[in-house]
């Protein structure tokens, strides 16, 4: 449960586009401090923002990490690139309250989604030295993703729209991902170039 010590009310906090805390890595570093801290937010719009970086993405992971109260992270259009994703990935094996995550357009296909699943000890998925739930292709920039996402059991709706994300063996570990975890609801796809063959 969200409890809140300090006594403030619950909110959404929109940070979309321009906004000048955000604006810069120490800035977004030191909102996510405070968000963590205060524990009040349930959604957190930072969508639109390209200048977040790496260390503003380590600590936004931080809080998801930390925070029992986020239910909902619009990062759409902000960059997610390869020194930032295995924070995220972390974040969402290791505890995370997100039930909703956008992640459109935010520069997901190849190598950054490929660690999105890689960013535990060892670089390797969860669980054994191994790959877990079974043998992935190598070749597929999806399939250390689907094994992260497999993980996370309170996540609902899963955004990946617009990036980019192709071929015949992004779609079998797309399949995979939704027969193994069960919670997904939404998984949106659109305008990627993926096959349901």
């Amino acid at each position: 449960h969200c409890v809140v010590a300090t006594g403030l009310p619950q909110y959404s906090l929109d940070l979309r586009l321009t906004f000048p805390s955000i604006a810069c890595p120490q800035g977004a570093s030191a909102l996510f401090d405070m968000i963590e801290y205060y524990e009040s937010a349930t959604h957190l719009n930072i969508s639109f923002n390209k200048h977040i970086g790496t260390r503003g993405w380590q600590a936004a992971a931080h809080m998801m990490r930390k925070t029992s109260c986020l239910q909902y992270l619009d990062a759409r259009n902000t960059p997610l690139l390869d020194h930032s994703a295995p924070f995220v990935a972390r974040a969402l094996r290791i505890r995370s309250s997100l039930a909703v995550l956008h992640l459109e357009n935010a520069s997901l296909s190849g190598r950054p989604l490929m660690l999105l699943g890689e960013s535990q000890e060892g670089g390797r998925g969860p669980g054994s030295p191994g790959r877990a739930f079974g043998e992935w292709p190598a070749q597929s920039p999806l399939a250390p993703a689907a094994t992260a996402l497999k993980m996370n059991m309170n996540l609902r709706e899963l955004y990946l729209a617009d990036n980019k994300l192709n071929g015949l063996q992004d779609s079998a570990q797309l399949g995979n991902l939704l027969k193994f975890n069960c919670s997904l609801q939404i998984l949106d796809l659109r305008n990627n170039h993926v096959l349901d063959s």
